[in-house]
């Protein structure tokens, strides 16, 4: 079976990338935005998955389980930096991903696990490993090691029986703790207690043993029991039996492993891998090298290591029915459409208007998101003015503006804050209005200027917003916008400076995502 682990680790560093899990395909679509005119072209990469022979593919949501025990963080020793938080930062990433494509798969709570892991016909076997346990470890602060090894090793028994790993992995760490140190203590057996701090460190990795606390020989065995754990978490991955018994108990089409190990320089490396229930079989992993672990980092790459895994839950099309040129978007892609509806006014207008008056128009906006924080986006906007309230502007006029810039968000459950700065061109049409105030009520006439003076104009702009997400592809989007203008400057005449500038607007609209 060529995606089986081998004994040499050869399947595991041959399957390593974006091509290992299937044969993949980057197929380049070039997607034009036309919008008010010809504003932005944006050039999106999506990626298409030709299937393996046998692709994993069900009628309904794959159920996928994460494996509570296994899915760990392997800092270095020396390595202060590590965020606590930081280790949850790559089940976080799996988990949002998982969430956000409720039509892939369905996730299996944690919670769900381990009650499946503690039911109520296992509580006598469970009852009497405890038993054990405590006297063991009595035993062994008593100094009666031959009786504590015999004691705990019932334990460690029964508990293995009721994988009791998966359901409070520190308590169980601390047992084979005790344990491995009642056999380096007797000093007959150092096979045994390799196998227990092994399994110590799978479970706890982020357990530190320090010298002066712990006697040394037991530390350095430890760190040895340590080493030899991430090789072969490298060479050979997780036990197939762990994946087998999760997905049997909780009924799961699949079961996800991840780790993150340490690199030979100062980088890490991070693993995903899945147990097929129905291929009985890992498949090959998918791993990233990080040049640093920070819950960010980790989260980031789960999920792109999880968007691999994706496309092959789905099937191939049936060519006796031929391909569809139509596909579903699943609104997981890069980019996104936006149309508006805007309300604004400028703050700064020239004389001799004297309040604010408001515009109404439309827009469209195209968005590339390129990680989860960043994004860049291009819009179009039209708005026609109302009159003036004291009458001084003859007729309405219609103002153009194009943006580009940068999008920073943050996402807060189904909504997303962001704000964005942008390069602002805008044109002005040209004008006319009364110079006597006494013509005002005869129309004007005779008694008109023709301002034209803005048909260029440069400024930046500042937008918050916020964007409140329907469904994965469909979100409903408010935001606030007001720019500065810096081209043209302010240009003195007979009636003082004319100035327009400060429009100050009120957005709202959807968001389509592809």
């Amino acid at each position: 079976d060529p995606h089986s682990f081998e004994p040499d680790g050869s399947a595991l560093r041959r399957s390593v990338g974006p091509e290992s899990l299937c044969e993949r395909g980057g197929t380049p679509v070039w997607m034009l935005l036309l919008t008010g005119g010809l504003v932005c072209l944006a050039i999106v990469i999506a990626p298409s998955a030709p299937m393996s022979a046998q692709p994993l593919s069900v009628e309904r949501p794959v159920k996928l389980a994460i494996a509570p025990s296994s899915f760990q963080v392997y800092s270095r020793l020396d390595d202060e930096t590590l965020e606590p938080e930081a280790r949850q930062g790559y089940y976080q990433g799996v988990e949002r991903y998982v969430g956000r494509h409720a039509d892939i798969f369905e996730l299996v709570d944690r919670e769900e696990i381990r009650s499946q892991f503690l039911r109520a016909d296992d509580s006598d076997v469970l009852g009497v490993a405890r038993e054990w346990a405590e006297m063991g470890i009595r035993n062994y602060k008593d100094l009666r090691t031959d009786e504590a090894i015999d004691q705990l090793e019932k334990a460690i028994e029964r508990f293995d029986r009721l994988h009791y790993g998966l359901v409070n992995p520190k308590r169980m760490a601390d047992i084979l703790l005790y344990l491995a140190r009642a056999y380096l203590d007797r000093g007959d057996n150092e096979a045994r207690p390799l196998v227990l701090m092994k399994r110590l460190v799978r479970l706890a990795p982020s357990r530190v043993l320090r010298k002066g606390y712990v006697p040394d020989r037991v530390v350095d065995f430890y760190r040895s029991a340590r080493q030899d754990l991430l090789r072969d978490l490298r060479r050979n991955g997780p036990a197939l039996a762990r994946g087998r018994a999760i997905a049997d108990r909780t009924g799961s089409d699949v079961v996800l492993f991840g780790y993150v190990l340490p690199h030979e320089d100062d980088r890490y490396e991070a693993f995903l891998l899945l147990y097929s229930r129905e291929q009985d079989r890992l498949l090959p992993p998918e791993s990233m090298t990080l040049d640093s672990v920070t819950t960010r980092t980790l989260r980031q790459s789960a999920s792109r290591m999880m968007s691999r895994y994706a496309p092959c839950f789905y099937a191939p099309p049936d060519r006796d029915r031929g391909v569809q040129t139509v596909v579903q978007s699943r609104g997981d892609g890069p980019f996104s459409l936006q149309l508006k509806f805007l309300y604004g006014s400028f703050l700064k207008f020239p004389a001799p208007i004297e309040r604010a008056f408001g515009h109404l128009g439309f827009g469209s906006a195209g968005h590339l998101q390129l990680t989860e924080e960043f994004g860049i986006g291009l819009e179009f906007q039209v708005l026609n003015s109302f009159r003036d309230y004291d009458g001084w502007l003859v007729d309405d006029f219609s103002t153009f503006r194009g943006f580009m810039g940068p999008d920073l968000s943050i996402e807060l459950g189904d909504f997303n804050l962001g704000a964005r700065v942008a390069l602002e061109a805008a044109s002005v049409s040209a004008f006319q209005v009364c110079t006597q105030v006494d013509a005002i009520p005869f129309g004007c006439r005779g008694a008109r200027e023709t301002i034209d003076d803005f048909t260029f104009m440069l400024g930046l702009n500042l937008r918050p917003r916020v964007r409140y997400e329907i469904v994965r592809a469909f979100a409903l989007t408010a935001s606030t916008g007001i720019t500065y203008y810096f081209v043209p400057l302010a240009t003195p005449g007979e009636r003082g400076n004319r100035e327009l500038s400060f429009p100050l607007t009120g957005e709202i609209g959807v968001q389509y995502r592809f």
